[in-house]
């Protein structure tokens, strides 16, 4: 199984086993669980894995499946059988359209960054840009405008500036992305300069196993409030991502109470507080 979604022309390999008992054949660094089978590499270029498609599709053909080209040839989702239906029209759409593009546009992958950023900040980025576009302004009609205001405009800029720049993300750097049937986890890891990124392998979870997950309110860190997401499967919790945005865990909640494959418990935690 090719996974083309994972991040644009980066492609994940998965191997669907026949039964349990498969998964003793295979070497130790390749029974890592996905939502697919087993995860045999996370991340490699597109061109490297139209060569492997095309060498295993000629050894055995049939064997190779690319995930999101199956689920886009009728547009949105898996191609639906042409037996006719009942359709009655509305405003020059039938009502079945309708409701299948709703659904369909309800089980749309969402990419969901951890350090997603509330309203009240972007709205402090553009106060931002406003001042330095006055900044600009001013400096083109300095002989009309007042000799003080210039000195204020620029003292507002830094400070503004430099606000910002202390509240900046400051969690675990990565993205969620919610599917149709499965919750990924994308860490991404920030080493010092000159050294080489570790690759880190998504966490999945599929969401007819997700039993519940929680959103725990963490300390805030300069003035910025996270949140840890925990998961629990099969009777075992685990944590999902250490530390996102408030406005990434409210994104998230919302996406996974539209999905239909969900039917777990969402439990808001805070400091203090043990989740039943």
């Amino acid at each position: 199984m090719f996974d083309e979604r994972a991040s644009p022309g980066r492609i994940s390999v998965h191997l669907a086993l026949a039964d349990e008992a498969s998964r003793e054949n295979l070497l130790e660094e390749y029974r890592r669980p996905s939502k697919h089978g087993v995860l045999l590499t996370p991340e490699i270029a597109m061109e490297e894995a139209e060569s492997a498609s095309e060498a295993i599709e000629g050894f055995r053909p049939g064997l190779v499946h690319w995930r999101s080209r199956e689920l886009s040839r009728s547009g949105f989702g898996p191609g639906r059988s042409p037996e006719p239906r009942l359709v009655r029209w509305k405003d020059g759409r039938s009502v079945s359209q309708s409701v299948d593009v709703e659904a369909s546009r309800a089980d749309e992958p969402v990419k969901i960054r951890s350090g997603r950023m509330p309203g009240a900040r972007i709205l402090g980025f553009a106060g931002l840009y406003a001042l330095i576009v006055l900044l600009f302004v001013l400096r083109q009609s300095a002989d009309s405008a007042p000799v003080w205001l210039s000195p204020v405009v620029v003292l507002a800029t830094v400070a503004w500036g430099v606000v910002l720049h202390k509240t900046r993300f400051r969690g675990t750097p990565g993205y969620l992305e919610v599917d149709e049937d499965s919750l990924t986890w994308f860490e991404r890891d920030t080493p010092p300069r000159h050294v080489v990124p570790r690759e880190i392998p998504p966490v999945d979870v599929l969401l007819s196993n997700l039993q519940q997950i929680q959103f725990e309110r963490v300390p805030s860190e300069h003035g910025r409030r996270y949140v840890r997401v925990s998961v629990r499967t099969d009777g075992v919790r685990s944590v999902l991502a250490e530390k996102i945005t408030t406005a990434a865990a409210a994104r998230l909640k919302e996406t996974l109470k539209a999905r239909s494959a969900f039917a777990g418990d969402v439990v808001l935690d805070r400091p203090g507080r043990t989740a039943a």
